[in-house]
């Protein structure tokens, strides 16, 4: 499965590749499965989801209420992992890099969190094209730098 991971980095075969971890591995829940193959560097489109990006995607209007209690479900935790990438196929980048923002942006001004939705500008150079259903103000674009960019707060 490494090989395949290494060489295509498909969705389906990230999520696969968690569920074996959980499977064989001891003590490894979702989260703990998707932060191993991310330390590795074999993930792209599966990320460890906790408290923080919960209460990002809560803000910004995603379509269910959300709990972090309920992530060691893998039903549940697969849920939203659906929800986050497609959010970020709609905005035109990777869930690991999402991750990365919504990390940074919580480690900022000594870890204070930020808790409106006009703290979290996605793609504020919004281009002519469709937003994501529930309304995240993001837009997909050709140029992916600026997406980026855009996801962190304070840029």
């Amino acid at each position: 499965m490494l090989p395949q991971l290494t060489e295509g980095n498909a969705s389906a075969l990230e999520r696969s590749a968690a569920q074996y971890i959980q499977e064989k591995l001891r003590g490894f829940g979702p989260k703990q499965s998707r932060n191993l193959l991310q330390t590795l560097g074999l993930t792209k489109f599966e990320i460890p989801l906790d408290s923080r990006v919960l209460k990002w995607l809560n803000t910004v209007g995603f379509p269910v209420p959300l709990s972090a209690s309920a992530l060691s479900d893998e039903s549940y935790y697969s849920f939203v992992m659906d929800g986050v990438q497609e959010l970020c196929a709609a905005c035109g980048v990777f869930p690991c890099i999402l991750d990365a923002a919504v990390f940074s942006s919580f480690d900022r001004a000594g870890g204070e969190r930020r808790t409106s939705s006009s703290d979290w500008p996605l793609v504020t150079r919004a281009r002519d094209r469709p937003t994501p259903s529930f309304g995240t103000g993001c837009s997909t674009s050709q140029n992916r730098t600026e997406n980026v960019i855009d996801l962190i707060p304070g840029h």
